[in-house]
Order: structure tokens, then sequence, then C-alpha cells
């Protein structure tokens, strides 16, 4: 949070002394979609490309602004291709390109390549890394995300996102210790404080170990409502604990809350629990992905 608010004041103040520069709208704009502010990451955007509609950054962030709030996937499509097609070594665009093709259950090889693009132009981004080992983990290559992911953490040993990769990873070959211990470590970093305790929860009840799954309840519980995510955090749990209905419970109150990345869920190993109650599919119209 600290990281953002310092961006974000950087970014305030490069439009203050140059009102005409295109790029620190947009930067402004990931900042507002990034904390789920998708009016004003709307505002930045529109105003970047009125300034200059020739900018990769620009189209990037309007893409990312329409499929996880507008769900408008063709919209987001076409923008994501006009930014590369502006700026094809542009590594942003085709690591976010990867995010959102993953999204979509007939394009994860594009996905994939997109994602191998985007590592190959920046191959020192954490984040960048991650994410490769995040889609290979979705592709089913287990043992070669795991093996991105530590030659990730080689360059970034303090990457809590390349931790919690690693993490769910080893959850998919059931070596759940080894998770867990990820999950830990993701937490000990500064990872998203609901995300990583909702796959630590998961680990714990997937592994047998209802009573720390039944503490982690408690903690995610002690953040709602004022973290709308844990909401999905909660679902999560739930659903490696195989109660179905607080799943869903908690999967209504996140639409409720209307937490961007349920946008995920129907594609999402957690739910395998409750994937084939109509109520979860009903969910999944309305809020995921198209399947």
């Amino acid at each position: 949070a600290d990281g953002l608010e310092k961006a974000t004041y950087y970014f305030k103040q490069a439009i203050q002394s140059d009102p005409s520069y295109a790029l620190p709208y947009t930067g402004l704009a990931d900042i507002y979609q990034l904390s789920d502010q998708p009016q004003l990451a709307r505002e930045q955007v529109q105003k970047a490309l009125g300034l200059d509609d020739q900018l990769a950054e620009a189209h990037n962030s309007l893409a990312r602004i329409l499929y996880r709030f507008n769900r408008d996937w063709e919209g987001a499509d076409r923008e994501f291709k006009r930014a590369l097609e502006l700026n094809h070594n542009y590594a942003p665009a085709h690591h976010w390109y990867s995010m959102y093709l993953a999204l979509l259950r007939d394009r994860k090889e594009q996905a994939l390549a997109e994602a191998q693009k985007a590592y190959e132009l920046d191959p020192l981004s954490a984040v960048v890394g991650a994410n490769l080992a995040k889609i290979l983990q979705e592709v089913g290559q287990d043992d070669r995300a795991i093996e991105q992911a530590k030659k990730t953490l080689d360059l970034e040993p303090d990457s809590a996102v390349t931790h919690a990769v690693l993490g769910i990873a080893y959850q998919d070959k059931r070596l759940y210790g080894e998770a867990i211990t990820e999950y830990k470590r993701a937490l000990q970093l500064g990872g998203p404080p609901g995300e990583i305790r909702g796959l630590l929860g998961y680990a714990y009840a997937a592994s047998g170990n209802r009573t720390d799954a039944e503490k982690i309840i408690a903690e995610l519980k002690a953040l709602w409502p004022g973290y709308t995510h844990a909401a999905l955090d909660l679902a999560v749990v739930f659903s490696g604990l195989r109660d179905k209905e607080n799943a869903l419970y908690w999967l209504e109150k996140a639409q409720e809350a209307h937490v961007s990345d349920l946008i995920g869920i129907g594609q999402d190993s957690h739910f395998v629990e409750v994937r084939s109650d109509r109520r979860f599919q009903a969910l999944v119209q309305r809020v995921s992905a198209p399947q």
C-alpha cells in the first residue's frame, strides 16, 4: 500500500509539472484499477488517450479495465491487440494480455505464449516471472511452474507473489507441507492478507488440518467487511473444507461486494467441490469469464 501511495504522489507531481504529458495518467489509471476504483481508472485512461491515442500504455490500461470491471471481453481483446500493434516489445501488455487469456478456457496456450514473450522481454521482473509460473501451473505443467518460480525467487527471494504461486504448484502435486511453508512466507513478506490466508486455509483443509483451517476462517472474518476480498477468500477455505453451503454463501457476498477477482472462479481449481452446484454455475454465468 505504501508503494502505491508513493507512486500515486509521483504520478500526480508529474501531471502537475506537465499536464499535457500522457504517460503519468496511465500510471494513475493502473493504480486505481489495482485498488478496485474503476471509475477513477477510466477517467485517467480517457485523459491519456485524449492527449495521445497512439500510446500503447494507455490501450493496455483500458484493456485491463474493460475485462476486470466491465466484463467487456471483446473490447479488452481489441485494446490489448492495439497496444501490442503500437509497441510489440512492451512487456506489460504481453504480461496482462496473458492474464486475460488465461481466464478463457480455449485460449490457455495463447496465454502461455504471451507470458513467455513478456518474460523474454523482461526476465528480471518478479511479477512477470511469477505470472509465467502461474500460467504453467494452470496448463497443468506443475514441474515447470515450480522450476520457473524457483528461478524467479533466485533473482528476488522476497517476492511474495512468487512464493504464493510456488505454493499453488506444490498444492496441485498434493505437497501440502511445502505449499503451507510457501504461503506462510508470502504472508510474512506482505502478500495480500486475504488471498494468501485463503490459499493457506485451503491447504490446511486439504491436508486434513481442520483446526488451523478454522483459525484462518476466524482471521478472514475479522477482515470482513472492511476488506471485501475476504469474502472470496472465505469461500476458498470453506470449499477446501467441503462445506458447500458456506462456500456458496461467501461467493454471493463477494458478488454483492463487487470483488473483481470473481471473474476467475469458473476455472479456479479451489472450487471443484461446488462446481456441479447449479447456484455456482449461475454465479459463473453472471460474473465469470465466458467459458
